[in-house]
């Protein structure tokens, strides 16, 4: 259905918040007054995009098919699409205190905003995003989160000791998630390597436990070798009396 340039241009900022989106925050990314957002909303929900949805007491709306949102989105170039998920990270983070869900949200706006984003921001905001989704067990998702930290963390040349930190956590959850199992060793291969490099004897050694996990749990990856090569590592690094202690760390 044919709507206004005005509704047009609102219902481009929508799409940038996913299939469904609080009128609030909205509202805050268009930056308009308040009647002439109810206005353009009201029309796309004439139109039949829109619809209504969630209680009387938040305003919230849908796209109807998800199809016209993706053309909707597809529709901004990626400059364009970039700010606009800045703003859409504002534009949650001002309504102050974040539950899970807006710290799930802001981070993964954050992410897509890409360059324009604050690197140290997207960080922390992943971070917590992480910690947020492996407090449910959601183990991919804390992952993603935890990933995208670490990449962010790489950009800003980080002291190695942080980076090093936040690799060897996205190597226990890439663990606790069963996949990306490569990737997952790889990262706490990059960890074990600064740890050794900074003289972090206790760290490097807790790293090598963590590959000794790994390596004996799923059989795509099993490595009997290397595996014994970690724990002789730990037992080296710490003295045998502390070795089963830190093959028990997870």
């Amino acid at each position: 259905a044919a709507v206004s340039s005005s509704t047009g241009e609102l219902l481009h900022v929508a799409a940038i918040l996913g299939r469904e989106f609080e009128f609030t925050v909205l509202s805050r990314m268009t930056g308009w007054e308040e009647d002439q957002v109810v206005a353009a909303v009201e029309e796309a929900l004439r139109a039949g995009i829109l619809s209504e949805r969630g209680s009387s007491w938040v305003a919230s709306y849908s796209f109807r098919h998800a199809l016209v949102r993706e053309a909707l989105y597809d529709d901004l170039s990626l400059r364009r699409r970039q700010g606009l998920h800045l703003r859409a990270a504002a534009a949650i983070q001002a309504g102050g205190s974040l539950d899970p869900a807006g710290m799930t949200a802001t981070a993964l706006h954050l992410r897509l905003a890409g360059p324009l984003a604050d690197q140290a921001v997207l960080v922390e905001r992943s971070r917590q995003a992480s910690d947020a989704a492996a407090a449910v067990f959601a183990w991919d998702e804390a992952a993603a989160h935890l990933r995208a930290a670490f990449e962010a963390l790489e950009r800003l040349d980080a002291p190695l000791a942080e980076r090093a930190r936040v690799a060897e956590r996205l190597g226990v959850l890439v663990h606790r998630a069963g996949t990306k199992l490569e990737d997952g060793i790889g990262h706490l291969e990059w960890a074990l390597a600064a740890y050794e490099s900074l003289g972090d004897r206790q760290a490097a050694a807790r790293a090598h436990s963590r590959l000794g996990m790994h390596l004996t749990t799923f059989p795509a990856t099993l490595d009997v070798a290397a595996v014994l090569a970690h724990h002789q590592a730990v037992e080296v690094e710490l003295g045998r009396k502390q070795k089963r202690k830190l093959e028990y760390l997870y």
